[in-house]
């Protein structure tokens, strides 16, 4: 168990935010070269929790990686985390504690061979332990412990060799860690800023369940997921962006939105949550854009680069279909770009584009016009414009 002396007492360290980076960080600090750690959650009970890891971004190096710092340049005080009764809170001293072996060995195996591997001693043990895998590529892996029962237990048994039918099993051995704690993701979008929402939960990547989502908690998780304090989201219930591997972890999710991260908000945690929903959430992140305001994005300068409007509070693209240089000097004409003269459409263009949808087409100018939305133009529904891939406007403004 990892402890820390307060200066009075040994007290232990809280595992939430716990990142596998600063159990590399506390091994090196400890004398251990190039350390392997085994890193297991809610390992146990200690009479007091003083300390837990500071919120750093997912894209972020700790500051007790480098060498030059130990670990209590990565924690802080844990006083609004802790409690002794509360099963819900994050540092619960009868539960959050850190298990933290070094030198731990992965070691090599036959791919669908299983093993009970008992962290607290040396290698396996033979009657108990943490239920591992070899996976395809001959490597030791833990096994999720959602949805887990006493006769999935006996096979598990039976294929060690036991016979015996008196069977025990424990959720909550600890997970190997994929991810940190808490952290979120957007995944199997089409275009920028939207996809499943997912969250670290135990080191398990799951899904929020669509049932009683609202846009307050949208609007918490957009700005969890780094796209600032957004001006809403588009909330998807239906499963367009598939079904995640992991289980449905949070439901009933209630934020009031001042949050900074969704985990903060009130909410229902499996396996307490009836979710009546196969499908997970989806979201849409709005940008902070006005209506009908437009861009250049992708050039080299910033009188060039191909077009973006803001339609629904998104930025989307402009279809080249029928684009000329009457539409391309409103465009520089709107963005106030070399007098109103200036601009004319560039085909093939070298910029760089952007991976969103698609929603102006057929633009048609007379070049009276003060904003490219007061040009004619047909407007392409948002899930035809996210699968349209053919040549996008582009302007010069120079």
């Amino acid at each position: 168990m990892l402890q820390i002396c307060d200066g009075v007492k040994w007290t232990a360290v809280c595992d939430y935010r716990w990142r596998q980076e600063y159990s590399v960080a506390l091994c090196n600090n400890l004398g251990h070269t190039n350390p392997t750690p085994l890193t297991i959650l809610n390992n146990g009970s200690w009479s007091t929790i003083s300390y837990v890891a500071k919120y750093i971004s997912s894209y972020s190096t700790p500051t007790c990686y480098n060498n030059n710092n130990t670990i209590v340049n990565c924690l802080t005080n844990s006083s609004s985390y802790v409690t002794s009764y509360n099963a819900h809170y994050y540092c619960n001293t009868v539960r959050d504690t850190l298990y933290i072996q070094c030198d731990f060995d992965m070691g090599t195996c036959t791919s669908g061979s299983i093993r009970l591997y008992n962290n607290r001693t040396s290698g396996s043990n033979s009657l108990s332990g943490m239920l591992q895998i070899c996976d395809s590529n001959g490597r030791w892996t833990a096994v999720c412990g959602y949805g887990w029962r006493c006769s999935t237990s006996k096979v598990a048994c039976k294929q060690l060799g036991y016979t015996g039918n008196n069977v025990q099993y424990n959720i909550g051995a600890g997970p190997w860690t994929d991810c940190n704690e808490g952290e979120i993701r957007l995944v199997n979008g089409t275009i920028d800023r939207e996809g499943r929402l997912e969250i670290c939960t135990n080191g398990v990547w799951g899904d929020f369940c669509a049932n009683s989502f609202r846009k307050s908690a949208a609007h918490v998780a957009c700005k969890q997921a780094g796209y600032g304090d957004v001006k809403g989201a588009i909330i998807y219930t239906n499963g367009e962006f598939g079904v995640g591997d992991g289980p449905v972890i949070y439901g009933n999710v209630e934020c009031f939105g001042h949050e900074n991260y969704i985990a903060d908000c009130s909410k229902v945690v499996a396996p307490n949550l009836n979710c009546y929903s196969n499908a997970g959430v989806g979201l849409l992140c709005r940008d902070n854009c006005s209506e009908g305001s437009i861009r250049l994005t992708g050039g080299k300068h910033s009188y060039e680069g191909y077009v973006e409007v803001c339609v629904d509070g998104v930025w989307t693209l402009v279809s080249a279909n029928g684009w000329d240089d009457a539409d391309a000097r409103v465009v520089c004409k709107q963005l106030k770009a070399y007098g109103t003269s200036a601009g004319e459409t560039v085909d093939n263009s070298p910029y760089t584009r952007s991976n969103k949808a698609t929603r102006f087409s057929n633009v048609y100018c007379i070049g009276n016009e003060d904003m490219l939305e007061d040009c004619r133009h047909h407007t392409i529904e948002l899930d035809d414009g996210k699968s349209y891939n053919g040549p996008v406007a582009a302007v010069d403004c120079k």
